[in-house]
């Protein structure tokens, strides 16, 4: 499994390469720090930091002063984090030396169209992490009267002239209880780690325009207080087991992506010596 995520380091100034009062997700607040993007490779085994890059927010990019004083080179534009990250991918994947059976993020790189036409262009199975208010369809857009895959035709109809279109909010809020089911997902400190899912194909929307049918999977906390929202790219007969454990193969079986990317990253080797290598 290839665990994306970012990771933030405090520091003082505004020297250092990416500096900037931007978010750190290790204090939970806005601070001064450094962010890098980092892709990591995770197994029952272990897990290995596979390739990581530093975030330039735009004020970098625009200010040649920093730029020339800590020899960030010309060629070097903006990009996203969700752009980084597919960057990462398409090197990792063309070294030939690993391949993942999911890739997992969080809902930053969920929120980003572009990074899953970089995913489903790489014939790459995922499971990845999506905001409340993220749209879905609920039937094949291609059987709605007046849908034609012409550009033009698709960009007039917008995205909520079908009852059709819902958040995923809306979808988990008008689940019955027969609808959710209870899936042990591991074993923990305190005893099994227990999650109640629903799992419901739909349609993508992306770039406010239909996109292909994905697996929409909801976990519940028992208390039924929290909710969390995943889709995925996984074939339609994808038993709903294999989507809540992201499990890839017999005896390979990998709890959803929000644990895994905090653990995968922190446990990763050499993480902070890269960290110092690349954001220094």
């Amino acid at each position: 499994m290839g665990v994306v995520d970012e990771s933030a380091f405090v520091k003082a100034g505004r020297e250092s390469v990416g500096v900037s009062r931007q978010w750190c997700g290790r204090l939970g607040k806005t601070q001064n720090c450094q962010v890098g993007v980092f892709l990591t490779g995770v197994t029952p085994g272990g897990t290995a930091l596979l390739d990581a890059q530093p975030f330039l927010p735009e004020e970098w990019i625009r200010d040649r002063g920093r730029r020339q004083k800590t020899r960030v080179p010309r060629r070097v534009k903006f990009q996203s984090k969700p752009q980084i990250a597919a960057e990462m991918l398409r090197r990792t994947l063309a070294a030939g030396k690993v391949r993942f059976d999911w890739i997992t993020a969080d809902e930053l790189y969920g929120d980003s169209g572009e990074f899953f036409d970089a995913l489903e262009g790489l014939q790459q199975r995922y499971l990845v992490e999506v905001r409340k208010n993220t749209l879905v369809r609920t039937v094949d857009p291609a059987t709605l009267p007046g849908y034609s895959t012409g550009p033009k035709r698709r960009q007039k109809l917008g995205s909520y002239r079908y009852q059709e279109v819902r958040s995923v909010q809306e979808l988990a809020a008008g689940l019955q209880p027969d609808d959710w089911r209870m899936l042990k997902l591991r074993q923990g400190t305190k005893g099994p780690l227990v999650g109640e899912f629903a799992v419901l194909r739909v349609w993508a929307m992306r770039h406010n325009r239909p996109g292909p049918p994905i697996w929409l999977v909801i976990r519940r906390s028992l208390d039924a207080r929290q909710l969390w929202y995943y889709v995925s790219n996984a074939s339609a007969d994808t038993p709903w087991e294999k989507l809540a454990l992201g499990e890839t193969r017999p005896g390979q079986r990998h709890a959803l992506p929000r644990g895994r990317v905090l653990r995968g990253r922190q446990d990763a080797p050499g993480h902070g010596r890269l960290r110092d290598a690349l954001l220094g």
